[in-house]
């Protein structure tokens, strides 16, 4: 099978690792055009992607699957998930 982490993490690797701390994410219908914007074809994409570490439960793929058409996605359709630096200062 074809490893479907591995594009996403060669770019986090090479070019985010150190600063993973400080990314934010988004789920939409466009992507930010970075090296941190990855497109999933559908719910089932997003979800086998996420089964190669945990496979997910019913439940699980049913709240995913709420919180997309929260955001006006289609499950059956494409979206992606932006990764982009924080910009909120920090308050000690």
């Amino acid at each position: 099978m074809e490893d479907i982490n591995k594009p996403i993490l060669d770019k986090l690797i090479k070019n985010g690792f150190p600063q993973l701390h400080e990314l934010q994410y988004k789920f939409s219908e466009y992507s930010l055009n970075s090296e941190f914007s990855f497109k999933f074809d559908s719910l089932m994409h997003f979800v086998a992607f996420l089964s190669q570490k945990n496979e997910l439960s019913e439940g699980e793929i049913s709240l995913l699957e709420m919180a997309l058409k929260e955001m006006n996605l289609q499950p059956h359709s494409y979206f992606f998930i932006n990764f982009y630096k924080d910009t909120m200062p920090e308050f000690s």
